[in-house]
């Protein structure tokens, strides 16, 4: 769209701009249309004023939205980078931060695990990605409150003693049931674990803001299992991010 704006629209509107100012162009209207300079000067004034917001204004409010959007977002994402590097510096590890948005209806969902076919949910909710750092999913992968890890942190809460976490790769995917659509699983087949968080509610009248998510395309982020320790450690890692997210979203 600014591409088009930039090389289409602006020259036009510069063009009839200029025109209309030339006084020759101007008389002829004037013959013809009697009495139009009010009109004249309105269409100059409004084509002046759209190549600058356009041109000038437009991409100032990108910037002004990319600053602040940085600054909301920077004490998870160097608190992220503490830890990762701290605790998990041989690791690749991703985060995401993912709020609920209902919809009008979706058709994401598989009708049951046996059954591929998509069902069609009337007012649902799908989770939308609003912060990630690191390798995230690709942009046309979307999934609801009703599938994976994160949704068990959502339903579940930041109370919860269950934090959902595990390997997800094909040889330990039957362990859950994450209702995943096999056109959404093709998507995602590269995660070799998961771990969300809810982040802030935890009962039903007050519902998580959000759920927070660490995962790993790295073979090496099995290691993070290994262990009991290591795998409350990771735990422990989800709920102090979760815990500040709670304050930005």
């Amino acid at each position: 769209m600014k591409k088009a704006i930039i090389l289409y629209i602006n020259p036009v509107i510069l063009i009839l701009s200029g025109a209309l100012a030339w006084p020759s162009i101007k008389a002829k209207i004037l013959f013809y249309i009697p009495n139009s300079e009010y009109a004249l000067a309105s269409i100059i004034i409004g084509t002046s004023l759209a190549v600058y917001l356009s041109n000038v204004w437009y991409p100032y409010l990108k910037i002004v939205k990319k600053t602040e959007y940085n600054k909301k977002w920077r004490p998870l994402q160097l608190s992220a980078n503490y830890i990762f590097k701290e605790k998990y510096n041989s690791i690749n590890l991703a985060i995401n931060v993912m709020v609920p948005k209902r919809v009008l209806y979706h058709r994401i969902e598989p009708v049951s695990n046996v059954n591929a076919k998509k069902k069609i949910v009337k007012f649902g909710k799908l989770f939308k990605v609003v912060w990630h750092s690191g390798e995230s999913a690709p942009p046309n992968f979307k999934m609801t409150t009703n599938q994976g890890f994160a949704a068990d942190a959502y339903q579940l809460g930041p109370f919860s003693s269950k934090v959902p976490t595990g390997i997800v790769t094909a040889g330990h995917r039957h362990l859950y049931n994450h209702k995943f659509h096999p056109d959404q699983q093709l998507l995602i087949d590269d995660l070799v674990i998961v771990g969300s968080y809810a982040i802030g509610g935890g009962s039903l009248k007050n519902p998580a803001k959000g759920v927070l998510n660490i995962e790993s395309r790295d073979i090496n982020s099995v290691k993070i299992f290994e262990t009991v320790k290591t795998i409350e450690e990771f735990a422990k890692t989800l709920k102090y991010l979760a815990n500040l997210c709670e304050g930005i979203i």
